[in-house]
């Protein structure tokens, strides 16, 4: 970084910090070309700039800051040292809807793809939110701006965020979750594709939310996707079980959509209701070529297979490589591009799965995958052997924004030895400094 940038970073950092708006419109608007927004202070636990009008709670810096082009998912530390997405900072009990539509602005493109990816302490940002009760209002703008596969997505146990709330006697934040999925259901016009995607992505509380009588003030369409949410799903779980019992004949039955309402990518996209295993995975677990085949075939145009994950954030890669008789599963893979460095929640790639393939502690997590059992999977991964790097607990792939994701986080080195959570007053002390230690998310 040369000397004349380094000056307009600590201009910026300077206005950021005294909440001088147009200073910082001003000076994105001049300099937005030459200065690299996802600079992170390595003094202060990588934090980037956009964590210090998140911190300041400054709406129209964070709004300014966002739009031109700085990245909510640029990794720095939290108090306990681990990574955490800049994003992931302002989940705080007063985070302000105003906030939360600055952070990530309304029809962004590729915007849901990378919130769906990012997670936190093996957390999606929905799971964090209401661990950290965040306001319902605050809630719905997550919702609608990860969509219905990540609102749909689960837990290792199975669960949606909705049950984890409903479990929980959170019921403020059952009644966001279904608001929101109300309102996906009745306008499909102003939410495109969310209610295909919540029944193809086995979503279970899509018709309990609308009483027969209310069917009256619903357009035709609407009832009618009503009316077919059963059958689709129904549809859905015989595929399913074609796949695992590599009936090829019905899977080719079953693979296309059964009315133009649920006009949606089957054979890509779908999970059996109240699961969270794509039809890939369960045709990889269950060892059948030739579905795999067929489903990789039907990848949407621009689309990687490493954005297909269950609800471990694992791509079938992950259960390939685990099989002692996977090899053919393999290649099929790889040469669809699937990625051996994705890493799931617990922060493993398929490379870690290789390494453990026909152990009897893998052979155990492949049978309660493929039974559908929950497993605790320490004893798996907390063996000597398996002591790892330090390495990114974030990695997102496939993901198509203006400029690309971090392809290296600066994690090893940093100078600060002090557990704390970045602050503006750490800044401000340290801004002066000659020396301060800034590093590039390349």
């Amino acid at each position: 970084m040369s000397r004349s940038d380094t000056s307009m970073l600590q201009r910026l950092v300077h206005h950021v910090l005294a909440r001088k708006v147009e200073k910082v419109r001003e000076l994105l608007s001049m300099e937005r070309a030459s200065l690299n927004l996802d600079l992170r202070n390595m003094s202060d636990h990588g934090a980037p700039i956009l964590f210090y009008a998140i911190a300041n709670k400054d709406v129209d810096i964070v709004r300014l800051l966002v739009l031109a082009g700085c990245h909510i998912f640029t990794l720095m530390r939290d108090a306990d040292n681990q990574e955490i997405p800049v994003l992931f900072s302002a989940l705080t009990m007063d985070m302000s809807p105003e906030l939360a539509n600055a952070l990530m602005p309304k029809d962004l493109p590729s915007q849901q793809q990378v919130i769906r990816r990012l997670l936190y302490k093996s957390k999606t940002i929905l799971e964090v939110a209401l661990e950290n009760r965040i306001p319902p209002a605050t809630f719905e703008i997550l919702i609608n701006r990860g969509g219905a596969e990540l609102l749909a997505g689960r837990n290792k146990d199975n669960k949606t965020v909705r049950d984890i709330a409903q479990h929980a006697a959170q019921y403020e934040y059952v009644e966001a979750v279904d608001n929101v999925v109300r309102e996906w259901v009745k306008d499909p016009t102003g939410y495109p594709d969310q209610r295909q995607l919540l029944a193809l992505c086995g979503y279970d509380h899509i018709t309990d939310l609308f009483s027969r009588d209310s069917f009256m003030q619903l357009t035709a369409d609407t009832v009618e996707y009503l009316q077919g949410v059963p059958d689709h799903q129904e549809q859905i779980a015989e595929l399913s079980r074609a796949v695992e019992d590599g009936n090829y004949e019905r899977f080719e039955e079953l693979r296309t959509y059964s009315s133009e309402v649920f006009r949606r990518n089957i054979c890509w996209e779908a999970c059996q209701k109240g699961d969270g295993q794509p039809l890939l995975h369960r045709a990889v677990l269950f060892n059948r070529p030739r579905i795999v085949k067929a489903i990789l075939h039907n990848v949407p145009a621009g689309q990687s297979v490493d954005t297909l994950l269950d609800q471990h954030h694992r791509t079938a890669l992950h259960y390939a490589y685990a099989m002692s008789d996977g090899e053919q599963l393999i290649q099929l893979l790889m040469n669809a591009g699937c990625s051996e460095h994705t890493l799931d929640r617990k922060g493993m790639e398929p490379l870690d799965f290789k390494m453990r393939c026909g152990s009897p502690a893998m052979e155990s997590l492949l049978k309660h995958v493929r039974s559908k059992v929950p497993l605790e999977e320490s004893r798996i991964w907390n063996s000597k052997m398996h002591h790892r790097k330090n390495i990114s607990y974030q990695r997102v792939t496939g993901c198509k924004l203006p400029s690309a994701p971090p392809k290296h986080v600066h994690v090893m080195g940093c100078p600060c030895q002090v557990s704390h959570v970045p602050n503006k007053n750490t800044m401000k002390d340290q801004i002066d400094r000659q020396g301060t230690n800034w590093c590039i998310a390349l």
